[in-house]
């Protein structure tokens, strides 16, 4: 009797590692599952605060001789066609490099404004057309 409990005691227990892995990883996806779902609910939010964190950093930098109003109004448009999906992606991929550069010693001049300027305006007229609706 004692030699079958010491055999018992010599067999590796794989069957509860495993286990436990397989629900530790269950739990990780379900996890991700979850936050992928509450940032794709709430994307207009994370859009909203980028936008008007980027506006304000902008703004703040920009030259005395920039007109604060028409920057402002220039950003805002751009925020309402990327919320509302009427600019492309590929349009968003131009435009974000020349903001970066533009922001990246955090002291603009009028030519790197009025050339990111330029960039969106140029983005925001090549906005997709409103899908037609057959009657």
């Amino acid at each position: 009797m004692v030699e079958e409990v010491t055999e018992r005691e010599e067999k590796p227990r794989m069957h509860g590692c495993l286990k436990g892995c397989l629900i530790f990883l269950g739990i990780c996806v379900l996890v991700f599952i979850i936050a992928v779902g509450f940032l794709y609910y709430k994307k207009d939010y994370f859009v909203n605060w980028a936008f008007n964190t980027m506006k304000t950093k902008f703004i703040e930098n920009l030259p005395e001789d920039i007109d604060r109003e028409e920057v402002s109004k220039t950003l805002d448009r751009l925020k309402t066609a990327v919320v509302e999906e009427k600019i492309s992606r590929e349009e968003l991929k131009e435009i974000l490099p020349e903001f970066q550069s533009a922001m990246e010693d955090e002291k603009l001049d009028a030519d790197e404004v009025n050339h990111l300027l330029e960039v969106i305006n140029d983005a925001l007229e090549k906005e997709k057309p409103a899908e037609a609706v057959s009657p």
